[in-house]
């Protein structure tokens, strides 16, 4: 997905207020995501990854630590989806993409 994301930004073709959340179970920081993130673009990117580019494109990328099963995480993660549409204008505008095993779906998608 990240490759695909960088192509329309290296495009200009992605709304400036397109930003991206990570929420998964790994402890890791955004920058930690960010480089994993990176590293995947360079695999996989149709484009070769243009540093200037990619910092501009990885401000908008960002990383929520949590259980699926976890009430608290899908709290934080809403108050997070909220800073963001105050800060950079989505709108409520949200897309959930679920990189789990089926049996995990329906108590996220529940949760969400």
């Amino acid at each position: 997905m990240i490759p695909a994301l960088y192509n329309l930004e290296a495009d200009g073709d992605l709304p400036s207020a397109l930003t991206v959340v990570g929420f998964a179970r790994r402890d890791k920081t955004d920058t930690q995501f960010r480089a994993e993130l990176e590293e995947a673009a360079k695999k996989f990117s149709r484009q070769t990854i243009k540093d200037e580019l990619w910092s501009h494109f990885a401000e908008s990328i960002f990383y929520l630590r949590s259980e699926f099963g976890d009430d608290e995480g899908y709290k934080r993660l809403a108050a997070q989806l909220s800073r963001i549409d105050l800060e950079r204008g989505t709108g409520g505008n949200r897309l959930f993409y679920l990189s789990v095993a089926p049996s995990e779906f329906e108590g996220i998608l529940s949760k969400l």
